[in-house]
């Protein structure tokens, strides 16, 4: 099977370039309040021009502590000359994004592979009423076993009677007591994921 690959990477895709236009447009607006900031055009914030971006946002942010903008300003002047450039303006922005890049790629990874045990649990649900049962688990196993015979499922430094051995101990049923959590004589969805995850991995057990 595995069609669900193509979907789930065309998707990653979207999402992946939406991501990235949401960034730019964050990177333009911070870019902007940089250039606003920068009453004489110097390229530089000074102290002065820094507070005063800071004084005029007050209104909506609350009051500023000027120990607070000072503080603020030397986090960001990281050579000490007493200016901020846009490079070092940009600086704690890029970090916070690549912080939240991180955990979201981690997210999409997550969801690819759930996605993934979906798209597997769909193609072993022949009766499509969302649950596995033993006779479909049965059925997977002896799709397992074919495919073994074929050599489709070999892998390297690994015995034919090793893994003919190891798939053929497996029946449906065996696999319905190791994920039957609530004991319903079905497989929902839940149970598969975090009972089984795959069939395929039965046999390294």
């Amino acid at each position: 099977g595995g069609g669900g690959y193509n979907e789930d990477s065309v998707a990653h895709e979207q999402y992946s370039e939406r991501l990235q236009q949401l960034l730019e447009s964050l990177r333009k607006e911070h870019d902007e309040i940089f250039g606003k900031g920068d009453v004489d055009h110097d390229g530089f914030m000074s102290p002065d021009e820094y507070f005063q971006l800071h004084r005029e946002a007050e209104d909506d942010q609350g009051s500023y502590d000027q120990e607070e903008l000072e503080v603020g300003f030397a986090d960001l002047d990281r050579d000490g000359n007493v200016l901020v450039s846009l490079e070092e303006w940009r600086q704690p922005f890029e970090g916070h994004i690549d912080a939240w890049l991180q955990m979201a790629d981690t997210e999409a990874q997550q969801e690819a592979q759930i996605a993934h045990y979906k798209d597997v649990f769909n193609q072993m649900d022949l009766n499509r009423d969302g649950e596995l049962d033993e006779r479909e688990l049965q059925h997977e196993m002896d799709n397992l076993r074919v495919q073994k015979r074929a050599g489709l499922l070999m892998e390297e430094g690994v015995t034919e009677e090793d893994e003919g051995y190891s798939i053929s101990q497996v029946s449906g049923e065996d696999m319905l007591r190791m994920m039957d959590s609530d004991m319903s004589s079905k497989i929902s969805f839940e149970e598969y994921l975090l009972g089984g995850e795959q069939p395929n991995d039965f046999e390294e057990r």
